[in-house]
């Protein structure tokens, strides 16, 4: 912008924000687990950033799976999308998946124990 010019403010978008942080405001107040979660995630401290960061193009994964399987995820979306701690993302199938593979995996590592660092991967056997 040169100088004399002036600014277009968009208004509309203006009172999108407005009303997006007051509807923030009001999901904060009503949900203190929610709120405690967000100052972690603006304070850099997210619980599971997996799937809170942007996904990198290069980890796509694709999979068959049973229907039924997709079905029982499918009917999560209405259910998720009605809890206040998810009031902020946008739940759909893909949002689905991934906390439940998240959740999975710390229930198997829990379960099983998790691999350490240090420790190499299990080499794959053999069959003679």
């Amino acid at each position: 912008m040169t100088a004399g010019e002036e600014e277009v403010v968009d208004l509309a978008r203006e009172r999108r924000i407005k009303a997006t942080i007051e509807k923030l405001k009001d999901h904060l107040a009503r949900n203190p687990r929610l709120a405690e979660r967000t100052a972690d995630m603006l304070a850099g401290e997210l619980p599971c950033p997996d799937l809170e960061e942007p996904m990198p193009n290069d980890a796509a994964l694709s999979m068959r799976l049973p229907q039924a399987l997709l079905d029982r995820v499918d009917a999560l979306v209405p259910v998720l999308s009605a809890r206040p701690e998810f009031a902020l993302w946008e739940i759909n199938r893909a949002q689905v998946i991934r906390l439940a593979l998240a959740e999975g995996l710390d229930a198997m590592e829990k379960r099983y124990g998790a691999p350490s660092e240090e420790s190499p991967a299990p080499k794959k056997s053999r069959k003679r």
